[in-house]
């Protein structure tokens, strides 16, 4: 299942409760303008993702207004 960002918030600070009830590490999320990305929840993972040079938060798409 894919989760739809953004998303309704109990608070502005808190993570929404559907991914805190969530289990799984990694999701697939669909952004607001219906591109589709990963949202990683996990510590260990975010660690893994952040050290590792494949992934980037390049823009290689050209922004849509």
């Amino acid at each position: 299942m894919t989760g739809v960002l953004p998303t309704v918030r109990d608070t502005l600070f808190d993570p929404p409760r559907e991914i805190l009830d969530d289990p799984r590490p990694l999701r697939r999320v669909t952004f607001g303008d219906g591109r589709l990305g990963w949202l990683v929840t996990g510590y260990d993972l975010a660690r893994a993702v952040l050290a590792d040079q494949r992934f980037s938060a390049a823009n290689r798409r050209p922004l849509i207004l």
